[in-house]
């Protein structure tokens, strides 16, 4: 039985989030470096459909509770717990499950999905904040948001929606440079990009902008970087997700790979790169989230400008390495040997990692390994 219909894709502080899809696919679809939807039509959900599997979800609430006699579900003990999920779970399928935990949780988030929550009219969506709030106690509700779709609303329009209840937006930013937005045709300018996200920030939602390393690919790697710290420092968002470029055969971006027409940055430069952004960090006051697997280091997080000092000091300490250490670490966190630079004092590890690279035998060959594996990240 299928209680709600979820789309492929939410942001990673949305993992314990009900994801309701309001929207299937992405309206735009066209970006160079996305292989999320492929051909999927884009197509928004009838509100009928949404109010459905909001009743499901609170059939599912109103059989766990007449088990539990009223108990809430987060007090439960153990064995009162495998009670209500095993009947759930007979009842209505192993996402009857899924819905049960969320329902468990103190706080509650939901996220609304496909890939922009915001291309939708305003009356729809506050329709279905309103049926949220109406029928569970949230925490936080959140959504994609891109450039485009935000600049078609008025102040006035996100506003609503804030007091609705949509309390945060993540907006793709990617880059800050013109150039690299042009070769990754994704739509949009720079300027658009910083309107729309001051938008989001003056009507008084949270605002998490995505930004990736590598974009630009070698030609406008300096730009990539300097560019985008300069547009974060005019936005100022509350949170910066950094990810890095991972190109996957069904890319759009996959055939001027192959072909040459576009270099991908090594390790060191997408490292590199995150150095140059953090030196053009002006005026930004937020939080700094490299912790997505397909970035080489993921301890990079902290809040701007008081952790400064040391997330800098992570990038140096990384490339201050030799050639050959720097090496075996690349290699020893995509093996996941590695989690933090520290673990390479484990002489157990270094020495894992090491006669694995003598076995490949060339630093190409490591090279090759090392996107293979970065693309099993995504």
């Amino acid at each position: 039985m299928t209680i709600i219909e979820q789309g492929p894709l939410r942001p990673p502080s949305e993992a314990n989030s009900l994801l309701m899809r309001l929207f299937r696919s992405c309206p735009w679809n066209k970006c160079t470096f996305c292989h999320a939807y492929g051909d999927e039509k884009f197509e928004i959900r009838p509100i009928e459909d949404i109010i459905q599997e909001i009743a499901n979800i609170k059939a599912i609430e109103k059989d766990a509770l007449e088990i539990t006699k009223g108990e809430e579900l987060s007090k439960l003990s153990p064995l009162g717990w495998n009670k209500v999920q095993g009947y759930i779970v007979s009842k209505y399928g192993y996402q009857g499950a899924s819905m049960l935990a969320w329902l468990s949780f103190k706080d509650k988030n939901v996220f609304l999905q496909d890939a922009d929550g915001l291309i939708g009219k305003t009356d729809y969506l506050l329709e279905v904040l309103d049926m949220i709030n109406s029928n569970f106690k949230v925490n936080r509700i959140t959504t994609y948001g891109r450039a485009r779709s935000i600049l078609h609303k008025s102040p006035e329009e996100l506003k609503q929606l804030y007091e609705a209840g949509l309390n945060r937006i993540h907006m793709g930013l990617e880059s800050g440079s013109d150039a690299v937005l042009a070769l990754s045709n994704k739509g949009v300018n720079s300027e658009e990009n910083i309107k729309a996200a001051k938008m989001i920030k003056d009507s008084g939602m949270e605002l998490c902008i995505y930004i990736i390393l590598g974009l630009g690919g070698v030609r406008y790697s300096d730009e990539n970087a300097i560019e985008t710290g300069k547009a974060i420092g005019f936005i100022n968002p509350d949170h910066v997700r950094v990810h890095t470029l991972a190109i996957h055969d069904d890319m759009p971006i996959y055939h001027d790979f192959k072909g040459g027409k576009f270099e991908m940055v090594s390790e060191d430069q997408a490292v590199r790169e995150l150095k140059m952004m953090f030196l053009n960090l002006d005026d930004y006051n937020g939080e700094i989230i490299c912790t997505h697997p397909l970035n080489l280091l993921t301890e990079i997080n902290g809040n701007w400008p008081e952790d400064k000092e040391r997330l800098l000091g992570i990038i140096d300490e990384y490339l201050n390495m030799s050639d050959a250490d720097r090496l075996n670490f690349q290699l020893g966190r995509r093996m996941m040997v590695y989690q933090r630079i520290f673990d390479m004092n484990y002489n157990d590890r270094y020495q894992k990692v090491d006669s694995m690279i003598k076995r490949i035998g060339t630093v190409d060959g490591v090279v090759e390994i090392l996107r293979e594996l970065q693309k099993g990240c995504n």
